[in-house]
């Protein structure tokens, strides 16, 4: 009798925690979704433009197109992956959540290294960082539940 009851009062935390991980997911998705088509296609272009010119300044604009593209295509694999966490979120809340802010923890470095720093001025930024950590708060009360404390 017990055990259902710690159970239906850490679903609804469970419940939350996974929203929290497919919202953050479809963020990432979408907007690396928006972005490749055309970063891929300027990235394929600088490619077969440095093929025939090997001048310093194409080198370091190449560079930077593909940090760009690098940093798109990591974007989609982090909202899949985010995706994936909540299917397993049910078991394994706070694992799943550790290797969400691991993830959003790698992408800010990524953000950081390309915008020096901008990507702190950046609204999506800042409601990723709370929507994750109030999933976090979510998934920490599940965690304290399903423990028995």
């Amino acid at each position: 009798m017990v055990d259902l009851e710690i159970a239906a009062f850490m679903t609804p935390h469970i419940n939350r925690a996974r929203i929290v991980l497919v919202v953050i997911g479809a963020l990432y998705v979408f907007l690396g979704v928006r972005a490749y088509s055309a970063i891929a296609k300027l990235h394929e272009q600088v490619e077969a433009w440095a093929a025939k010119d090997k001048s310093a300044e194409l080198a370091e604009f190449r560079s930077m197109v593909t940090l760009a593209y690098v940093t798109v295509v990591f974007a989609i694999a982090a909202g899949v992956a985010n995706i994936v966490l909540a299917a397993i979120a049910g078991k394994k809340t706070m694992l799943a959540f550790n290797a969400a802010a691991v993830i959003f923890i790698a992408h800010t470095c990524l953000q950081i290294y390309v915008t020096s720093g901008v990507v702190f001025t950046s609204i999506l930024w800042w409601i990723t960082a709370i929507i994750l950590a109030m999933g976090y708060q979510a998934a920490r009360k599940a965690e304290k539940l399903r423990a028995g404390g």
